[in-house]
């Protein structure tokens, strides 16, 4: 013990004995690499893999996506690790740790998401997109999940009645109330857009949340009409750089002739959206069109989404 001002002698702490000294690494599941290639860095292979992939069910091997980090313990000089931890998802952390016997065991770690509103009110500068990406910084929303934000507002809000790419213009004025969820590991990111006002070229648009029969989102307007109609504008939040015309210079060829469709500036990957309900008719490469899919709605009407860098899992002619 020592002596304080007073004299009087201060209690101190026990000392902390290391019985079992550890260590912890992490590592990135890389490209064209499996599960097992990065847990057989760290020493889990051959009968010890196999003990431990029937303990942890809810880590399926197939479907471990590039990028995905493990952390590993180890204990004392030991070659195997003691417990190994990666995230499922925002919501779950997945723990598998090995007893003294050598038994794997699992257990889901659960993380809670706190919503907390947010609202932003901003004018238009250049570009809608530019102007929130501004106003929100990085600390409120991480690029990803503002991106995200802000492709929701575009298709999901207002996708059948404002064109992004042309309907909004500089000196525009919104307001949007958005959902913000944060986990007690300090993480933010997008829940939902909640309430929005919007003006495109000056005419104002609103949109109002409501929670479906199935738990998803449904939107409606001031005056309480749905903003879901038969057909989107676009199947895509991108700017148009060629529109439908039946006379147009081509810039290739140097000739004037139809241009049957809108060209649309993303970039490759962009999940290409069906404007409306439909049957796939055509789902392959085709003539000019390259990897191409249309699809028939009602009343004969057929657009053709070309050309598209692949097709999700289960798109095929019917």
């Amino acid at each position: 013990a020592s002596a304080g001002a007073t004299g009087e002698d201060l209690p101190m702490a026990r000392a902390v004995v290391v019985t079992a000294p550890f260590h912890e690494t992490a590592d990135t599941v890389r490209r064209n690499e499996t599960l097992s290639d990065v847990l057989g860095r760290h020493g889990i292979q051959g009968a010890t893999l196999y003990r431990l992939l029937p303990a942890a069910p809810d880590l399926k091997p197939r479907r471990v996506p590039v990028g995905q980090v493990f952390e590993f313990r180890y204990v004392g000089t030991g070659a195997e690790p003691a417990r190994v931890r990666t995230r499922l998802s925002p919501e779950a952390v997945l723990w598998v740790r090995r007893d003294a016997g050598g038994v794997w065991h699992q257990e889901i770690e659960r993380i809670e998401w706190n919503p907390e509103p947010v609202r932003i009110v901003g004018t238009v500068q250049g570009s809608l997109y530019e102007t929130l990406a501004d106003l929100v910084p990085d600390s409120i929303l991480p690029r990803a999940e503002r991106d995200r934000m802000i492709y929701d507002l575009a298709d999901e809000v207002f996708g059948w009645e404002i064109d992004f790419t042309r309907d909004i213009v500089p000196g525009d004025h919104f307001a949007i109330l958005l959902e913000r969820l944060v986990s007690p590991l300090g993480e933010a990111r997008y829940g939902r857009l909640l309430a929005a006002r919007l003006e495109a070229r000056g005419e104002p648009h609103t949109a109002f949340v409501l929670t479906a029969n199935d738990g998803g989102n449904e939107y409606y307007d001031a005056d309480g009409r749905s903003l879901k109609r038969a057909f989107k504008l676009a199947p895509v939040p991108y700017r148009i750089t060629s529109r439908f015309s039946l006379s147009r210079f081509h810039p290739i060829l140097g000739i004037w002739r139809a241009h049957l469709g809108n060209d649309y500036h993303a970039p490759i990957g962009t999940p290409v959206e069906a404007t409306g309900d439909g049957v796939i008719r055509r789902a392959n490469r085709w003539d000019g069109y390259g990897l191409m899919v249309a699809i028939r709605h009602p009343h004969g009407i057929e657009p053709r989404y070309a050309p598209l860098s692949r097709l999700a899992p289960g798109i095929h002619p019917g």
